[in-house]
């Protein structure tokens, strides 16, 4: 087994969440290893965009030399579109917790507190009792 294997077994994987059944879908576990040593997948429904279809496609070629590299399916546009929109929301998550994080530790905080606003400088909040 190598890497082509996992593309193949990931191109599965797609096929079959996009679809909801296996792209060589057969009777028998016989009849699928046959279809697979064939070749003879289903086809992709036609609302799948065209370079993921091909994409797809590639990925469960019986013949493992002509699958996609690793590289070749992080040069797809359509993965990486997909990709660039996780990172931008699992971004976006991570800066609102930060606020979060950042309110709950600034209403916790006494006014004698010292709080580090980064490595090289230290705010004090004190409260001057004089002036109240």
């Amino acid at each position: 087994m190598d890497f082509g294997t996992d593309v193949f077994a990931v191109g599965v994987v797609l096929f079959e969440l996009l679809t909801g059944r296996h792209p060589f879908e057969a009777d028998t576990i016989e009849g699928a290893i046959e279809k697979i040593r064939q070749g003879d997948a289903q086809k992709l429904p036609t609302w799948v965009p065209f370079d993921l279809n091909q994409l797809i496609s590639k990925m469960i070629n019986s013949d493992y030399i002509k699958r996609p590299t690793t590289l070749d399916i992080m040069k797809n546009q359509t993965v990486k579109a997909s990709i660039q929109q996780y990172y931008e929301k699992e971004k976006s998550k991570e800066e609102k917790r930060e606020k979060e994080q950042q309110a709950i530790v600034l209403t916790a905080l006494k006014p004698s507190d010292k709080i580090c606003i980064d490595r090289r400088s230290t705010i004090d909040y004190q409260r001057n009792e004089k002036q109240s």
